[in-house]
């Protein structure tokens, strides 16, 4: 189990409540069963796609596409620099590790024993209990404990010249993670007024109430939910952020026909996944783009996605089979994590 499963459960939960109250508490390992399976397969689906697939075409294609052949082990052999730059790294992260255990362990150190987290005026922070000193600072020590080697690294090496290169640096860590944040925020802004209208309980509500009286198979509802999802991704980027939104829409509704949130849960997991390589709202597919680009020096996107276009849908295929017969042959799909939804009342 991640973060993630941790923020699917808690959303869930909530989604969950909007239509039942009494509903259990959606746990962290709800899909754990099916996701220890779904490894097993998608490791052997992306094994078929690959050796089948993938690696006939790129062989078609070089050299006339501008794909160069792979690097041989002696171009990715560790250089003389590199290797004195390891080894400065480690001589400074042993430093930085002994200087933080003597300031741990040793008595009147400034992180040994326990102790509150201090304001700025010297005074208990409100609301904070006591505890072990070194634990109130763990952040600067594991900024510290990864940023000093790194440095030493690149002093040794020759990649840190200037302190324009340090800021380059930092800045090239942190860029992957803007759009990350900048989602986030305006994905609170539209959770909280969607549920201050009210439009969670009335869309939940309404679309129950047409699925009831469709009578679609859950089966059919399954298929049409991870399209839906696969159809999103190309909308909106990130499993945590999409799931925000859609989830208490789709869970309320699928629940009065019949079908647990864990089960809408797996569902969104396999659409959400089975397009990442491929949809460009990804913000790490220009670092793939990057890589590939090593090998074909004008591929651009329509290359990648094309590329990594049997991937997906490959693994969209068999994954939501999987899943229908994982439905059907009843077994729960993790901890705690029935397929069906039976209210209470």
């Amino acid at each position: 189990p991640t973060a993630g499963d941790g923020f699917l459960a808690g959303v869930a939960t909530q989604a969950a409540h909007i239509i039942d109250p009494s509903y259990h508490q959606v746990d962290p390992t709800h899909n754990l069963y099916f996701k220890a399976a779904s490894s097993v397969l998608i490791m052997f689906a992306g094994w078929f796609v690959t050796d089948w697939i993938v690696e006939p075409r790129l062989k078609r294609l070089a050299p006339g596409a501008g794909y160069d052949a792979a690097p041989s082990l002696s171009d990715l052999a560790l250089k003389p620099d590199e290797k004195r730059g390891l080894i400065a790294a480690a001589v400074v992260a042993v430093v930085v590790l002994g200087a933080f255990a003597a300031a741990v362990r040793n008595e009147g150190g400034p992180l040994h024993g326990k102790g509150l987290p201090m304001l700025a005026n010297n005074t208990p922070a409100p609301g904070e209990r006591e505890g072990e000193r070194w634990s109130q600072v763990i952040v600067p020590m594991i900024l510290l404990v990864f940023m000093l080697p790194g440095m030493a690294f690149g002093f040794v090496t020759g990649v840190l010249r200037t302190q324009k290169d340090f800021i380059d640096g930092i800045y090239h860590g942190i860029r992957t993670i803007v759009p990350v944040l900048a989602i986030a925020f305006f994905m609170g802004q539209f959770v909280n007024y969607f549920q201050y209208t009210g439009l969670d309980r009335m869309l939940a509500y309404a679309g129950g109430s047409l699925l009831v009286s469709a009578d679609l198979p859950i089966p059919l509802l399954i298929v049409l939910f991870v399209l839906l999802v696969v159809a999103g991704d190309f909308a909106m980027s990130g499993m945590l952020s999409k799931f925000g939104v859609l989830a208490p829409i789709f869970i309320p509704m699928f629940m009065m026909v019949g079908m647990s949130p864990e089960l809408t849960t797996a569902a969104y997991r396999i659409g959400d996944s089975v397009v990442n390589i491929i949809t460009p709202l990804n913000s790490y597919l220009l670092i793939i783009l990057v890589a590939l680009q090593k090998y074909n020096k004008d591929a651009g996107l329509g290359s990648l996605i094309s590329l990594m276009l049997p991937y997906s849908l490959v693994f969209g295929i068999l994954w939501t089979l999987f899943l229908l017969a994982w439905y059907w042959s009843g077994y729960p799909l993790g901890t705690d994590a029935p397929l069906e939804y039976i209210p209470s009342r």
